[in-house]
């Protein structure tokens, strides 16, 4: 058995606390502000996972911090092992301590959604993408500060939990979300560098993805910005004939794109067109559409535009008339 730093009850069961505290915090977006704030980074999963106590995660652990884990049996000073946590009921998930020398952590492995109710946690966010993912993870796995050495760093406790959760990511993880900030971000690979870069709370600054918006077809704010970008499409058509091939100025529009019963409005720049069809690249990562990706080649009827964007004679934008009304109700949603 490796040997471990003690920690007396009554301040597991107060780390136990504070950590139920966030989460309930992130069910009801209220906090009188007294307790500290937990330190956490945590992967929203689709799934329930298996962590293999000695599996090949602690050298990777290990080699991502700098500090080989578990090298010295008993006598190691940096190590991972599994350990009791009083607020984890049994069956329901398990804990590990982390144990390196700038201080302790826990890595939660979690059988359940990390909200009491993810629908209605979920039910709050504008971005369909991520309101999906949010709602239907069943499970999380997350590390969280212990204890730190010396004096408190927030920026290095961050860069140690960033990195130690970089190792854990995988095909199952959704989301991520950080307890202190009370922000969520859908979760992609390309996110993991910056998870280990020693900052990681800078996946929460954009979406990993374009968002996608729902809101009512009948919207009469949003048809109107329909009508306009139909009115003045020959206006896009002018500019796009007359533009500069020498430069790559932008010339995108967006249209509704269908797969079966689900429709999704997607962003494509233009590459040519005519009186009837425009065919551009997809600039959007559909959210369900089965069959489309991101830079896939495309062609929609140009009566089929809702909206488009360029830079018009002046060098000045012109076009975008959904997106401003999307960010209305985007901010009135906030």
């Amino acid at each position: 058995m490796i040997a471990v730093v003690v920690l007396g009850l009554e301040v597991v069961k107060h780390l136990a606390r504070r950590e139920e505290a966030a989460r309930q915090k992130a069910n009801d977006k209220e906090s009188d502000g007294e307790d500290e704030p937990i330190r956490s980074l945590v992967f929203l999963l689709s799934e329930a996972r298996e962590v293999e106590p000695n599996g090949s995660w602690v050298k990777q652990l290990g080699d991502v911090l700098g500090q080989p884990l578990n090298a010295g049996g008993n006598d190691s000073k940096a190590f991972v092992i599994p350990v009791p946590h009083p607020g984890i009921e049994a069956g329901s998930g398990e804990c590990f301590m982390l144990k390196i020398r700038e201080g302790a952590f826990w890595i939660l492995n979690m059988q359940k959604p990390y909200m009491d109710d993810p629908d209605s946690f979920a039910a709050s966010i504008f971005d369909a993408r991520l309101r999906t993912a949010i709602a239907r993870h069943e499970a999380w796995i997350s590390v969280d500060l212990v204890g730190w050495e010396g004096t408190f760093d927030r920026q290095a406790v961050y860069a140690v939990i960033g990195k130690a959760l970089s190792v854990l990511a995988g095909p199952d993880v959704v989301a991520i979300y950080c307890p202190e900030l009370q922000r969520c971000n859908e979760f992609d690979p390309a996110l993991i560098a910056k998870l280990a870069g020693g900052n990681p709370l800078d996946v929460f600054e954009d979406s990993t993805f374009a968002p996608v918006i729902t809101i009512d077809d009948e919207d009469e704010q949003l048809e109107a910005a329909k009508e306009e970008a139909r009115r003045r499409w020959p206006e896009f058509v002018a500019l796009f004939k007359s533009r500069d091939v020498s430069k790559e100025l932008p010339f995108i529009l967006k249209a509704p794109f269908s797969d079966k019963s689900k429709t999704e409005f997607m962003w494509m720049e233009v590459i040519a067109l005519d009186d009837e069809l425009v065919t551009g690249t997809l600039a959007n990562t559909p959210h369900e559409l089965v069959g489309f990706r991101e830079g896939q080649t495309v062609t929609v009827p140009a009566g089929a535009i809702v909206d488009w964007m360029c830079l018009g004679e002046d060098g000045k934008p012109l076009g975008g008339w959904t997106n401003e009304v999307l960010a209305r109700h985007a901010k009135r949603r906030k």
